[in-house]
């Protein structure tokens, strides 16, 4: 049911395209491999994703996950974005602020995002 509602919701989409359902049998990095996916939406259980999802992401680390929880009504945005800034010596107070920037920079790209329909 969830995956005919995700379905729908993308095959609406004129710049979406779904590639692929991914398999059951522990095959989601080889399916997102071969599919070229750029997203992967996958269902949550419990409280997490399935250790399939961790080995996508060593996989694939670029790669963006939206978890969808079993109720439908809670989506959550995965994605590792390998980056490397060298910030030098910082005092715990510039640590502290380092850690605020860092937080607000993410929290503004992603409500851009979500602001012009990009994931």
């Amino acid at each position: 049911m969830l995956s005919d509602i995700i379905s729908d919701a993308v095959a609406r989409e004129p710049d979406m395209e779904i590639v692929g359902a991914p398999p059951d049998d522990g095959r989601l990095v080889s399916a997102a491999t071969q599919l070229g996916a750029e997203v992967v939406v996958a269902r949550l259980s419990g409280l997490g994703l399935s250790p399939d999802v961790g080995m996508l992401f060593d996989a694939h680390p670029r790669i963006q996950v939206l978890g969808v929880a079993d109720d439908g009504r809670s989506t959550f945005l995965y994605q590792m974005r390998p980056q490397r800034t060298l910030l030098g010596a910082l005092s715990p107070q510039e640590l502290a602020a380092a850690v605020r920037a860092a937080c607000e920079a993410r929290a503004s790209q992603l409500r851009n995002s979500l602001a012009h329909g990009r994931f």
